[in-house]
């Protein structure tokens, strides 16, 4: 968590995303479109994490994946090194998409079975352009990053345990030297002590490689551990935003309090092994 002062790496201003909920067979009565997202505005400097919590259904991932242009905000505006990608076509964001990249929860479902791993970690590299032996001494170095032996190159996802696999997820996440990475849950389908493993993996390549995170969780204890800044949305808004021990310590929205009065205690994650 090593801040660097100046302008913001990301911007968000008052972004909207609703969905159109339509009937399942014709002639059925449309329901209510559903807005996901309402107005969220945040900023998140070079070099910190920004957490975003709240239950499912808050809206947390589908802001990131706003940012991201994985779904397309219905309004608003997103600002990443400078450069707005709201309006942006495809083959601007392809360009500005090297810079950032994502981790999703489900280390498995990411990663393609039929892969092997030096062509799951290959892929982005060939899109650069760089070629094969240029591929295969960057697909090494990256999985020795995220502490995986690199002669398990050509073996498959399905060959691996649950947090291996999201340290390959990790690999091909830093494939392209983003500077802002995006993650979606990326421990939450892992044991705990797993989870600890991967959470000081972020943090050690965060100061390694000068990362931004925007970090999306449910767990209030892991954001505590992780994030610098934390923002809590409820129903698509936020409703509380702050420096993380003034939001945890003295939280002044009721919502805030709700969701820290259900967690028994905030520890901090602790060690273990990955299986």
């Amino acid at each position: 968590m090593t801040l660097v002062d100046g302008a913001p790496l990301l911007e968000v201003e008052d972004l909207g995303k609703t969905f159109a909920s339509r009937g399942v067979l014709p002639g059925w009565r449309a329901r209510t479109p559903v807005e996901a997202v309402k107005g969220v505005s945040f900023s998140v400097r070079r070099g910190e994490t920004l957490g975003i919590v709240g239950e499912s259904g808050s809206g947390k991932s589908t802001t990131i994946c706003c940012v991201a242009r994985l779904e397309q905000p219905t309004s608003g505006r997103v600002v990443f090194a400078g450069r707005e990608l709201t309006g942006m076509g495809m083959r601007e964001l392809r360009r500005a998409r090297r810079r950032m990249s994502m981790i999703f929860q489900d280390p498995y479902g990411s990663l393609n079975p039929r892969h092997d791993v030096e062509r799951i970690l290959g892929e982005p590299l060939e899109l650069r352009g760089m070629d094969g032996a240029a591929r295969r001494t960057r697909t090494r170095e990256l999985l020795e990053l995220v502490g995986l032996d690199p002669a398990c190159v050509e073996r498959r996802p399905d060959e691996f345990s649950g947090g291996q696999r999201q340290r390959i997820g990790i690999a091909r996440s830093i494939a392209l030297e983003p500077e802002l990475i995006l993650c979606d849950e990326p421990v939450s389908s892992l044991d705990v002590s797993v989870q600890a493993q991967i959470l000081n993996l972020l943090a050690e390549l965060q100061e390694q490689l000068g990362l931004t995170y925007v970090f999306v969780s449910h767990d209030l204890g892991v954001v505590r551990h992780m994030a610098d800044r934390v923002i809590v949305m409820r129903r698509g808004e936020i409703v509380e935003q702050g420096a993380i021990d003034a939001v945890y310590d003295a939280p002044s929205h009721p919502y805030t309090r709700e969701l820290l009065a259900a967690v028994p205690e905030l520890v901090p994650v602790g060690s273990g092994h990955d299986g």
